[in-house]
């Protein structure tokens, strides 16, 4: 028994102190990959101007063009009064897009409203007719903003178009915004 001991004690003893040099090799790798650039579209006037872009458009009077981030493919804004200002967005997908539901769903927790159920969905989806296939848009008012916003699935790709705006003004914008929807051209 007297030899089992420190044989014992010597085997954990070398068990722990291989246990300490091992060290948890994971570590957190950071890729970057080049963004695809997005085809410049033409952002005023007749839209069929440039056959090469994949989507046209007539931008509404009084929309200012703004530089679009990383996620967009072209952005505007609007100023009203009292200093508001309503953002509008132009967003490409390849595929799908995520579904209606989903989709739907996240703009409404964006302006605190509570998510809706697919029986529910098909009541705030109203078509509208662009240059090519219909566009799908919803209206939704929440305590934070409202929104308005179309989406469009075309050759692959699914567009989305938003506005933000505090509810005054993008109810004074919405027809422009509809206008706007109506005149995209997709040139898939």
């Amino acid at each position: 028994m007297k030899i089992c001991r420190p044989l014992c004690y010597g085997s954990l003893l070398a068990f722990l102190t291989g246990l300490g040099g091992c060290k948890d090799r994971t570590e957190i790798q950071v890729y970057r990959v080049a963004k695809e650039e997005a085809p410049s579209a033409p952002i005023s006037g007749d839209p069929l101007e440039s056959q090469s872009a994949p989507i046209t458009w007539k931008v509404p009077s009084g929309w200012r063009t703004v530089p679009p981030s990383s996620m967009r493919y072209a952005s505007f804004a609007v100023s009203g009064e009292d200093g508001e200002s309503a953002d509008i967005s132009v967003s490409m997908l390849p595929g799908e897009g995520g579904d209606d539901l989903g989709n739907v769903n996240r703009w409404r927790s964006q302006i605190g409203l509570q998510d809706v159920g697919a029986a529910e969905l098909d009541s705030l989806i109203v078509p509208l007719k662009s240059q090519g296939p219909n566009i799908l848009m919803v209206d939704m008012t929440g305590g934070k903003a409202r929104v308005l916003a179309g989406w469009s699935r075309v050759g692959g790709r699914t567009w989305f178009f938003k506005m933000t705006a505090p509810e005054g003004l993008a109810g004074q914008e919405k027809p422009r915004f509809e206008s706007f929807l109506e005149s995209i051209q997709f040139n898939p």
